[in-house]
């Protein structure tokens, strides 16, 4: 053992040496401690005020550098993502509006740039310019021509002249009611598809679009129906009504009269496509309950009555009638359900009728009740998310270019590396795989410490054996 116990000498006494230099600095540093105790216990008053307002003046300096950061870093953030959902918006645009934009001289880039123009102009409210997009897109879809949509549009976008066509006036319904853009450009749509396919030209349309849209605010104004509730009564019986000949303003006075009754929405439109389909029935037992009454839908020369007209014949020929035979007679010709629609007309009479036309005319209209919301404060806010939004895309706009060509750098960049990083991780795999199946094997065996050591050169085990002792 005189070789352990030499070893364990040497290691003594080194040790203890080591603990003595550390013993010999430390006084060193006790020593200068003690000289510049007294020099710096008067600086420490003047650095301790002055690190006072040093530290407060960086902290504002700091706080406020990194609220702008976040602010910036907010605006970029949500830039670039409002700026992708807004070109993809813009490139179905682009694919409705080709022929439009080729027959109105108008570049197809152009469209992007003209939804940007009229999210940020002040003078419309609630608009935005990735609602302006989707609004024109369904616009396009519809079959109308770009003047039809936006009216004069190289003064629009040269001269700043105010927008028109089914744009403005899907605009101006949303902000009038409480329809947003799109579906307000679809409603104009869908009215334009119902009863206006026999217009000609685009700016009998873009006229009649107008007007049908003014004439929803202003019956919604005069009765207790919203517009939301005239536009799913109008999609039931829309198509039916004006193929017998009825117009959209007759149409919505009967919707709205059924409103005061309780009756609206896609109901109301359902109960008066029945009563109109049942009506124009060429059935033997329907004409023959007509005619027996004395009642006629078509004049002399075969041209469907108006219905307030078609209602005046209902209310003469059922005045002298019992409730039951006015209930059988009106269920012959107008169906079980159609007959709830009918019943309600005829409940108001021709009177009641001409009152609400009248009610309707002399309501708010779509213009004046689109300033009055711009004039209040809630309008102005809408006005300046739409400006925010379009500086938001035009921020997105000058990035997304830098933003793909990085993205084209990454790719080219993955495509280089990846292989060799897969064929790295392969070989580790390689090397670790046999290592962790041997030491899998010697743990399950129970035997890997002892199976490891025996594999040590025999010099090495008996250190390992005196440590061990020791």
């Amino acid at each position: 053992m005189a070789l352990e116990q030499a070893g364990l000498r040497w290691i003594n006494e080194n040790f203890k040496e080591f603990l003595a230099g550390i013993r010999r600095g430390d006084r060193a540093m006790q020593g200068i401690g003690d000289t510049g105790e007294r020099g710096a216990g008067q600086l420490g008053i003047l650095a301790g005020a002055v690190g006072g307002v040093t530290a407060a003046v960086t902290g504002v300096f700091l706080k406020g550098i990194g609220s702008a950061t976040q602010a910036v870093a907010g605006l970029v953030g949500g830039s670039i993502q409002l700026g992708m959902e807004f070109q993809s918006m813009t490139t179905r645009l682009k694919l409705a509006g080709k022929a439009a934009a080729q027959n109105a001289g108008v570049a197809l880039e152009d469209l992007s740039e003209i939804a940007l123009q009229v999210g940020g102009d002040t003078r419309l409210l609630g608009v935005s310019a990735t609602g302006a997009a989707d609004a024109m897109t369904g616009l396009l879809k519809s079959g109308l021509s770009l003047t039809a949509v936006m009216g004069d549009v190289n003064g629009y976008m040269d001269e700043g002249a105010q927008l028109g066509g089914a744009l403005r006036a899907s605009i101006d319904l949303a902000a009038a009611t409480e329809l947003d853009m799109v579906e307000a450009s679809d409603l104009a749509a869908i009215t334009l598809a119902s009863f206006g396919a026999e217009l000609e030209t685009e700016e009998e349309r873009a006229q009649f679009i107008t007007a049908a849209m003014n004439n929803f605010v202003m019956a919604a104004d005069a009765s207790v129906a919203e517009v939301s509730d005239l536009r799913d009564g109008l999609i039931n019986v829309g198509p039916t009504a004006s193929s017998f000949g009825f117009s959209l303003e007759e149409v919505n006075n009967a919707l709205s009269i059924l409103s005061t009754r309780g009756m609206r929405g896609a109901e109301a439109g359902t109960a008066l496509k029945s009563m109109f389909t049942n009506l124009m029935r060429t059935t033997p037992k329907v004409q023959d309950a007509l005619q027996a009454q004395g009642i006629s839908l078509y004049d002399v020369e075969g041209n469907m009555f108006s219905l307030g007209e078609i209602i005046g014949q209902f209310e003469i020929a059922t005045e002298d009638m019992t409730q039951a035979q006015r209930q059988q007679f009106l269920q012959t010709v107008a169906g079980t359900y159609g007959m709830n629609a009918l019943i309600t007309m005829l409940d108001e009479g021709v009177e009641g009728y001409v009152d609400m036309a009248e009610a309707t005319a002399n309501a708010t209209d779509i213009q004046t009740a689109a300033a009055k919301q711009a004039s209040t404060l809630a309008g102005q806010a809408e006005a300046l998310e739409g400006n925010v939004e379009t500086l938001k895309i035009r921020v997105a706009d000058a990035l997304i270019p830098t933003l793909t060509a990085w993205k084209g750098i990454m790719s080219v960049f993955i495509d280089r590396v990846g292989p060799l990083a897969v064929a790295v991780f392969e070989r580790i795999g390689q090397v670790i795989t046999p290592i962790a199946q041997y030491v899998l094997t010697t743990v399950q065996t129970g035997n890997m410490l002892n199976d490891w050591l025996t594999k040590l050169p025999t010099p090495v085990q008996n250190i390992v054996q005196w440590l061990s002792e020791f």
